[in-house]
């Protein structure tokens, strides 16, 4: 099932090395939740080729030739082929980037308020690093050394290892912040930090829109917009 997935998301052919735009807002879209910007022509090319050619499914068809489709991305089977797909290569997930921040300048996707899309990819890429190093999964790009010793070797208390995909799994809160901010985040703290979340775990595997706002924005939000630059910096440095 995930296979028909990538291939659905790949638009018929799997070309990790090199894909079009198209197929890189196809897979970030169906994780990271891209609001697209409706004041350009191209957000509205983007959303038919996008979502009718590689996000959408065929439910039936009738003996007249009708079509009914989904109107809306499967999950979450698509989200499990999406990940797959960012480290089928050690150049898909860079060259996804590149084309998100094209259309970011070129304000087809909108990067919102205070820079909630940065803070979506940076979180949910550090999960998936952390579920490849404690799952063991087998990728197409290369982990640093520095995120593999980051991570403990402790697994979900699973039943059975079937119950989900394996990108699915949930993972310890703990391993997923010492990836994203570096293994010694907690120094001064770290018997009272490991005590309060050693048995919380994170099995989100995408993100999605809310109809209704979490909070009040803070008071401070050029800091809340500055804050996940550092993140971005340290992570963009433990994979160099």
């Amino acid at each position: 099932m995930t296979q028909f997935a990538l291939t659905k998301l790949a638009g018929k052919v799997i070309r990790p090395r090199n894909h079009s735009t198209d197929v890189s807002l196809a897979v970030l879209s169906q994780r990271f939740a891209l609001r697209i910007a409706f004041g350009t022509e191209e957000a509205v090319s983007l959303i038919e080729d996008s979502v009718s050619s590689h996000m959408r499914y065929l439910l039936s068809t009738s003996k007249d030739g009708t079509r009914q489709y989904a109107f809306y991305p499967v999950e979450p089977v698509l989200s499990s082929a999406a990940v797959e797909f960012m480290y089928m290569h050690n150049s898909f997930l860079s060259t996804a980037l590149r084309h998100l921040v094209q259309e970011v300048v070129a304000g087809v996707i909108d990067a919102e308020e205070v820079g909630e899309l940065i803070s979506r990819l940076l979180i949910l890429i550090s999960r998936d690093l952390a579920t490849i190093v404690i799952e063991k999964i087998r990728v197409g790009c290369t982990i640093p050394d520095n995120l593999r010793s980051a991570c403990q070797p402790l697994r979900f208390p699973s039943l059975s290892d079937k119950e989900y995909f394996s990108y699915l799994k949930p993972v310890r809160l703990l391993d997923v912040l010492a990836v994203l901010l570096g293994h010694k985040w907690s120094s001064g703290h770290d018997g009272y930090i490991k005590s309060t979340f050693e048995r919380a775990y994170i099995s989100a595997s995408q993100w999605i829109a809310m109809t209704d706002d979490v909070g009040p924005l803070p008071d401070d939000i050029e800091y809340v917009m500055s804050a996940s630059l550092p993140c971005a910096m340290l992570i963009n440095y433990s994979q160099a």
